[in-house]
């Protein structure tokens, strides 16, 4: 029953990827206008390098639907390191005036979002981050030519980097560089970024810990 329950999920996952890969293409890549509005808060969704809007709309659909102001630094994508990275985000949350905001992250967004927390920690009232590679030197493919090798730091290692963070991570997704030591740590059983990051189990989730001592 394992072995079919895991070929039925691998199935749904190639469909969820294909149908947000054609999403993305005919649809247009800017945020909807609906999240610039909500009286909860402000949750700021900073995505993995050369993540495109439609892998994490939903996430954000999601929280605008209940009441949350999103912001997404959808420009992210295009710049090639860590520290140019934190600027943009900084940048932008200054010029719409958030003086802190709600942070979820996904996979390099967490490490971007880390840095945000060294320089201006008043930004930050909540960092849950979600399958974030900590050792930079671990990342693999065209992924790791984004970087710069200034930013190759171990942040697994780095407890003024790290405290404080809620640290989301997927079973067999390279746990023991997206587990960190020291901070909370939340094991979920969905695997692949579409299917994390759609998840309603995973919002829940999420929505659960925002509410956590509020």
């Amino acid at each position: 029953m394992k072995v079919l329950s895991n070929i039925i999920k691998n199935i749904q996952n190639s469909i969820l990827l294909i149908y947000y890969s054609f999403r993305d293409i005919f649809s247009s890549r800017k945020v909807p206008v609906s999240w610039s509005e909500g009286e909860k808060g402000v949750i700021v969704l900073i995505p993995g390098f050369a993540e495109k809007v439609s892998f994490i709309k939903l996430l954000g659909d999601r929280f605008n639907k209940n009441g949350y102001k999103v912001v997404y630094p959808n420009s992210l994508s295009r710049i090639n390191n860590i520290e140019e990275n934190v600027d943009k985000v900084i940048s932008e949350l200054n010029d719409l005036k958030i003086k802190s905001a709600i942070f979820i992250t996904h996979k390099e967004g967490g490490l971007v979002a880390a840095r945000v927390k060294e320089v201006r920690k008043d930004l930050i009232d909540k960092f849950i981050a979600i399958n974030t590679p900590w050792n930079i030197a671990d990342i693999l493919g065209s992924r790791k030519r984004l970087i710069q090798s200034k930013d190759f730091i171990d942040f697994r290692n780095n407890k003024s980097l790290i405290s404080g963070i809620i640290n989301i991570y997927s079973k067999g997704n390279n746990t023991e560089n997206t587990r960190l030591k020291g901070v909370k740590n939340i094991l979920i059983d969905q695997k692949g970024s579409i299917a994390v990051l759609s998840s309603k189990e995973v919002f829940k989730l999420i929505s659960n810990l925002i509410n956590e001592n509020n």
